[in-house]
C-alpha cells in the first residue's frame, strides 16, 4: 500500500493531500500492531497464603533415566494386575471354557491365514454338527486354570503364548468323527490333539478315538474288556506265564553278554599291565 502511494505521489506533479496523508499514517499503525504480555494477578490474600503454605519442604527427587523406566514398568504391571477387565475375563473364561468344557471333547487346531469366504460355511457346517469355537487369552486361560483340574492342561498345552483355536462338541466318536472329516478338507486348520474328560490326548489318539464309531463305538471296547477279563485263569495265567518266561529270558542274555564284556575287557586291561611291568 504504501508502495503504491509513494509511486502515484511521484508520478503527479502535485502536492499530495492531507487526506493521502492521514491514509498513510493509518496503514502505518494498522502493520505495526503492538503485542503486551500477560500478567496474571496475584491473587486474593487467602490464596497467596494458601500457595505459600503448600510449597514442597524437600525437592523432589531427581530420578535417572534407567530408575523412571522401571518405575513405568512397575506401574503398567500394577495397573494390568489390577484391571477390572481382566478378572472380568478370568470369570468368563472359568464359567464358559473350562465348565463348558465339562463332558465335551475339545480339539485343538493351528489356525493359518484364510479369507472370510473360505471360514463362513466351515462354521456353519461345524455349528449345525453342535461343534462351536471358543477361545481366549493364553494368559487368561493359564491363570484361570490354577488349582483346578485343568492344571495339567494348562501346564502342557498352554505353555507358549500361541494362538490356537478350540473347538468344544459331543465327546462321541461319531461327533468327533464328524468333525473331523468337515476340518480335514480344509488347508487352514491343523489338528494338534485333543481334550476329553481332562485327558491330553495326540492327534493319532484322537483319530483313533473317531475310528470307535466304525468299529461299534465304546461299547465294543467295553464288551471286549469284559471278554479279555473274563477268560478262564488257566488261560490267563499260561500267558502270563509265557511272557513272563520271554522277560526272563531276555533279561538273562543281557547280563550274560555284559558279564562277557567285562571280563573281556578287565583281560586286556591285566595284559597292558604285565607288558607295562616287563
Amino acid at each position: 500500500v504504501l508502495t503504491s502511494l509513494v509511486v502515484c505521489i511521484m508520478l503527479t506533479s502535485r502536492q499530495p493531500s492531507i487526506r493521502t496523508i492521514q491514509s498513510v499514517h493509518a496503514a502505518q499503525v494498522t502493520v505495526f500492531s503492538i503485542r503486551r504480555r500477560h500478567i496474571p494477578p496475584p491473587g486474593t490474600l487467602e490464596q497467596r497464603l494458601f500457595r505459600e503454605v503448600t510449597k514442597p519442604i524437600y525437592k523432589a527427587p531427581k530420578l535417572s533415566r534407567t530408575e523412571r523406566i522401571i518405575l513405568q514398568l512397575e506401574e503398567k504391571e500394577r495397573q494390568k494386575l489390577e484391571n477390572p477387565y481382566r478378572h472380568f475375563l478370568l470369570r468368563k473364561a472359568k464359567t464358559d471354557f473350562y465348565d463348558f468344557a465339562e463332558n465335551k471333547i475339545i480339539l485343538i487346531y493351528q489356525p493359518f491365514y484364510c479369507h472370510s469366504w473360505e471360514w463362513q460355511p466351515i462354521w456353519n457346517k461345524l455349528y449345525h454338527g453342535g461343534f462351536c469355537f471358543r477361545g481366549f487369552p493364553v494368559s487368561i486361560l493359564r491363570e484361570a486354570a490354577k488349582g483346578t483340574k485343568w492344571q495339567a492342561f494348562a501346564d502342557h498345552v498352554l505353555r507358549e503364548p500361541i494362538v490356537n483355536k478350540y473347538l468344544f462338541g459331543s465327546n462321541e466318536p461319531a461327533a468327533c468323527a464328524k468333525a473331523l472329516a468337515i476340518t480335514s478338507r480344509t488347508r487352514f486348520l491343523t489338528l494338534l490333539g485333543g481334550v476329553i474328560d481332562h485327558r491330553i490326548m495326540t492327534r493319532d489318539e484322537v483319530k483313533a478315538y473317531a475310528n470307535f464309531s466304525t468299529s461299534g463305538g465304546l461299547e465294543a471296547l467295553h464288551s471286549q474288556l469284559l471278554g479279555t477279563s473274563s477268560l478262564p485263569t488257566s488261560e490267563l495265567s499260561s500267558k502270563l506265564t509265557h511272557h513272563t518266561s520271554e522277560l526272563v529270558f531276555i533279561l538273562h542274555q543281557h547280563a550274560s553278554s555284559g558279564t562277557a564284556e567285562y571280563d573281556s575287557s578287565s583281560s586286556s586291561d591285566s595284559d597292558n599291565t604285565d607288558s607295562d611291568s616287563d
